[in-house]
């Protein structure tokens, strides 16, 4: 491209909730002949304070289907091609109003209306089409319908035709760019998702041995722990209003305390410290969609509780007195499942003892804060094709966070089982996984050995910057 360069980044659907494609626009308006990055996608979240600040990046919101066109819904087919012509129509009308355009960065899926319109433009500016393969876009409506049913069916045909005519191609993952070469004659260069070093970093990382790296990470400042946890409300209170905490008579008007530290006010002098009996935080980020099983961790979260007051009955200590599930992200199954833990903890037969789960929605700047806050990650996606890999894994690992994930085909290129994190494949696993981790055979900081090891292996993990 010459100087003076404009990109487009072309996403159907939030543009705040598209980190890969927010981070395709940043990297390209580092690059020095590019003077113009537009973001184009649908109205929603607020993109990161990296697109926000940037005057080179233009964040532009599409208009979403109209009402009527959402009726059309019950007949999948017809509401399908009427939707995909309006959001050509509306990409185009877009495009067209723009400055002369070098590139466009495409996301797939969905990507059929946004490369219909951009191979149209490109015929009469010559612009370069790049598609970005996330997943398979066909696969999206397995849920919903069979592989033989007649949307999927035009879906995969032209998602092939139409993707074989792009300039070039990237993909999330080396199983993706073999499928993609075995079934629709692409060649694709496989860009992995890396953790951005500006967002997700090592928060005061003691420096305590060879590799540089503590074993007993991760670790933020404890008072930046310490405000976050208390603005979130993870107190004992909130969490385990039914219990009593073995330290509570400690609590005095002077003490400000969280399910893992304490501030202590003493001669006007404030002191915020880690709890000797502080709670294992594990953390999942979620949309809350049907890819996603939920009925597993719960599952799996009743199996760990079970254990733990089992240990406790048999007069067995715990390192860790409680364990706190933070599910982070919103979407459409959140209420229903919320509402089962809140009928579940009003039972006094069925209600949990040991373990909590509390479901936020966290500011953008406090999202890779509670990230390393945790102690374990927990992924819950299921590849509707096997072949993409969760992103969030590498947010926990941007932030030294291993990773509990549940088993599929590509996987194992992101998550080495028992290196960086464990891979697990029924809700008993992950329940054993937990126990062992954090009730067998801790150290004096209340972790496994090999939950150490792992917490330092994740810590490898590159950067985008570097990857890009």
């Amino acid at each position: 491209m010459s100087e003076g360069a404009h990109a487009v980044v072309v996403v159907l659907g939030d543009t705040g909730r598209s980190p890969r494609m927010q981070y395709h626009a940043i990297s390209l308006a580092a690059l020095p002949h590019i003077n113009r990055v537009t973001l184009i996608g649908y109205p929603g979240e607020v993109c990161n304070e990296l697109i926000v600040s940037n005057p080179a990046i233009h964040d532009i919101r599409l208009t979403t289907s109209s009402a009527w066109i959402d009726k059309l819904r019950p007949i999948s087919l017809l509401h399908a091609a009427v939707k995909g012509v309006f959001l050509v129509l509306s990409l185009l009308f877009t495009l067209f109003r723009l400055p002369h355009i070098d590139m466009v960065v495409v996301q797939n899926p969905p990507a059929i209306p946004a490369l219909l319109a951009c191979l149209f433009m490109s015929y009469f500016n010559g612009m370069v089409v790049l598609l970005d393969w996330h997943n398979l876009g066909f696969s999206m409506y397995f849920d919903r319908y069979s592989s033989k049913h007649v949307l999927v069916r035009v879906s995969r045909i032209l998602e092939g035709r139409l993707g074989v005519l792009s300039d070039r191609h990237i993909c999330v993952s080396d199983s993706m760019g073999k499928w993609l070469h075995k079934r629709f004659n692409v060649s694709a260069t496989t860009l992995y998702d890396k953790p951005p070093a500006k967002v997700f970093k090592r928060f005061s990382v003691p420096q305590s041995d060879a590799d540089g790296v503590d074993l007993n990470l991760p670790q933020i400042d404890v008072k930046v722990r310490h405000e976050l946890l208390l603005k979130l409300k993870l107190t004992d209170e909130e969490l385990f209003p039914h219990s009593q905490s073995s330290s509570s008579s400690q609590i005095t008007s002077s003490s400000e305390r969280t399910i893992q530290t304490v501030r202590l006010s003493e001669n006007g002098n404030d002191t915020v410290t880690m709890r000797d009996d502080r709670a294992v935080i594990l953390v999942t980020a979620t949309s809350w969609s049907p890819d996603e099983d939920f009925g597993l961790l719960m599952k799996a979260l009743c199996n760990l509780d079970r254990s733990l007051v089992r240990r406790r009955s048999n007069g067995r200590s715990l390192t860790q007195s409680k364990v706190v599930m933070v599910i982070t992200g919103k979407g459409p199954m959140r209420d229903a499942f919320m509402q089962a833990w809140k009928a579940r903890q009003e039972n006094p037969a069925d209600r949990l003892v040991y373990v909590s789960i509390v479901s936020v929605w966290l500011e953008i700047a406090d999202y890779p804060l509670m990230i390393a806050c945790a102690d374990l990650g927990i992924c819950l996606h299921t590849s509707t094709s096997g072949l993409d890999l969760p992103m969030k894994v590498l947010d926990m690992f941007g932030c030294g966070v291993p990773v509990c994930a549940i088993h599929y085909p590509a996987l194992p290129e992101l998550l080495k089982n028992g290196e960086n994190g464990i891979i697990y494949r029924q809700h008993n696993d992950l329940a054993a996984q937990l126990y062992r981790l954090f009730c067998e055979a801790p150290n004096e900081a209340g972790a496994s050995e090999e939950l150490c090891k792992m917490r330092k292996a994740a810590y490898r993990i590159g950067s985008w910057e570097d990857n890009w």
